[in-house]
């Protein structure tokens, strides 16, 4: 999967370096546009279980008298 994210990475990189050259209403523009888009999607799908989360900081005590 590491793989995976490393090459979705550099894919968004090219795009947009691309996009940077192409004008906004040329059709290549809109598909590499899209392209990105897609990769992005695609980047959040695999690393949203990922990310480690924590609710410590929920449950410690608020008040400055602890």
């Amino acid at each position: 999967m590491k793989e995976k994210i490393k090459a979705l990475k550099a894919l968004i990189l090219e795009c947009d370096m691309e996009l940077s050259l192409s004008v906004s209403k040329d059709i290549f523009y809109m598909q590499t546009r899209q392209m990105r888009m897609d990769a992005i999607n695609q980047l959040k799908e695999l690393t949203k279980e990922d990310v480690p989360v924590s609710y410590t900081h929920l449950t410690l005590p608020t008040t400055p008298y602890v």
